[in-house]
């Protein structure tokens, strides 16, 4: 994260909850609020044109892996924030492009073989995946 900012507890409090991340503290015996802020860094993005702060949040430390990174990415709504993307990959990038109001994002990974990237929309409540291209490591 080029400009880490502090997370919300919205979107703390969801993190906390995550699967990767209960399987990482249950393993190392840890409560949900004793959760480390050094697990995770956040960026504070606007994905709409909405006033409205929305956040890319990156998992730091034990939570990642060998080239990998899990993603998750939060919409501020009226009701907090909601979860709308979250991938485990080497790569997120936000675009300019948009779809219902919101920017499209290309998540990517490789292995020594391949190279796969994949286009994700919104599609009014969510992203959706929309395009994969994947082709072998020259």
């Amino acid at each position: 994260m080029e400009k880490p900012v502090p997370i919300p507890q919205g979107v703390w409090d969801i993190l906390t909850t995550d699967e990767l991340v209960c399987g990482k503290r249950e393993g190392e015996h840890i409560s949900p609020k004793d959760v480390p802020l050094s697990w995770f860094s956040a960026s504070a993005i606007h994905l709409s044109n909405s006033e409205k702060v929305d956040f890319v949040v990156m998992g730091e430390g034990p939570l990642r892996g060998a080239n990998i990174i899990p993603f998750w990415v939060f919409r501020a709504t009226a009701d907090g924030y909601k979860l709308v993307l979250e991938a485990s990959v080497h790569d997120l990038i936000v675009k300019n492009n948009r779809s219902h109001g919101y920017r499209d994002i290309e998540m990517s990974g490789e292995t020594a073989l391949r190279y796969t990237s994949v286009l994700f929309r919104f599609d009014g409540e969510q992203y959706k995946r929309l395009r994969v291209r994947s082709e072998e490591m020259k």
